[in-house]
């Protein structure tokens, strides 16, 4: 903002003087969060094991920031949890709080989603989103076709099928044995 402050005086030199006025206004900042690190890379992670890393929430505004749920939200992908929070949070400027997020992948395809915080009621949209990636690594076993299917033929009359057994995982598979089940029909062999 500009003006001039006029001073009206019975000063010889300057009966009148001006004094320039400036100023700015401070907005004051809603609530603002920061989430580090944004986003969230889990790589290549163990099949069948939880690799954990822990995400940092930072109040950077100059308002509290009420934070009332830390969550995945519903089109992430399986595996991704948050754990360690617990509940309504009244975050003051310069407050952080951490949360644990677990990738636990059950198969070696990629997963991706989010983590949704929510500032008020988790209704809609959260109001701050990290992005999830991860994929499973590690041997993992395909059979084509499955189920194998040998369809309908006269008794006595042999049918043979041709099984692949293939390694669709991302690390070295060592096979220990190829059996029947001990609860297969004969005409099986």
């Amino acid at each position: 903002f500009y003006g001039s402050l006029l001073v009206d005086s019975d000063d010889l030199l300057f009966p009148q003087r001006q004094a320039d006025l400036e100023g700015t206004a401070l907005m004051t900042q809603p609530c603002m969060l920061e989430a580090t690190p944004n986003p969230m890379a889990f790589g290549f992670a163990p099949l069948g094991q939880a690799t954990v890393q822990q995400l940092t929430l930072e109040s950077v505004g100059t308002e509290n920031c009420t934070v009332t749920t830390v969550d995945v939200t519903a089109q992430t992908g399986q595996g991704f949890s948050v754990s360690g929070w617990s509940g309504l949070a009244v975050m003051p400027p310069g407050d952080t709080r951490t949360v644990d997020v677990s990738f636990f992948p059950v198969d070696t395809s990629s997963q991706s989603g989010q983590i949704g915080i929510w500032l008020g009621f988790p209704v809609g949209p959260p109001d701050l989103t990290v992005p999830l990636s991860g994929a499973g690594s590690g041997p993992a076993l395909c059979i084509d076709p499955d189920p194998v299917a040998f369809g309908s033929h006269p008794v006595g009359a042999p049918v043979d099928k041709i099984v692949t057994l293939a390694n669709c995982g991302s690390q070295d598979l060592e096979l220990t044995s190829v059996t029947l089940s001990p609860d297969t029909d004969p005409e099986f062999t």
